[in-house]
């Protein structure tokens, strides 16, 4: 038996979580009131903490390659965008295999940060000459350029929960 932590989500719903003490091939059972739930038993991979999870691109210039890679957002659909500050582009990855799913190119001297609103739209900050935070859709097409006269370079920004 090993010791596991128990939490409620929504709509009834509940998460398991356990540190196992090996890795390589595991087997879960689990039960609540002595009946095996939904699926029982999984099967589960357990590797070590120092194995990434996923590999994304490598250095370079062309499609699934990264060129000074600033700053990562998490899409609508969960895939994961990146926006690179020496290809000067956002390059969007699938959050399983890790492939590129396409990219489009950005405005601005050093893009740095990257973020996604509610609605889908990315948002990039860019420093140096040339500076702001722009609004592309997740197409890639510029909708807007906010350069408001209190910033002077930014370095990242952060599109709270409301959107």
């Amino acid at each position: 038996y090993v010791k596991t932590q128990l939490q409620m989500k929504s709509g009834g719903e509940w998460g398991i979580s356990y540190t196992p003490k090996a890795t390589g091939n595991h087997r879960l059972q689990v039960k609540v009131n002595s009946q095996n739930v939904a699926g029982s038993p999984f099967d589960v991979e357990v590797k070590g903490n120092d194995t990434p999870v996923l590999t994304i691109g490598r250095e370079g210039i062309a499609v699934g390659e990264l060129n000074k890679p600033t700053d990562v957002a998490v899409d609508k659909d969960g895939n994961i965008a990146v926006v690179e500050q020496g290809n000067k582009r956002v390059q969007i990855f699938d959050a399983n295999s890790g492939d590129s799913l396409g990219s489009f190119p950005v405005e601005g001297e050093k893009p740095f940060g990257i973020d996604v609103d509610s609605d889908g739209r990315f948002l990039v900050a860019s420093w140096g000459e040339n500076f702001g935070v722009r609004c592309y859709t997740k197409e890639g097409e510029l909708l807007n350029t906010f350069k408001p006269d209190c910033m002077s370079s930014p370095h990242g920004l952060t599109v709270l929960k409301d959107g």
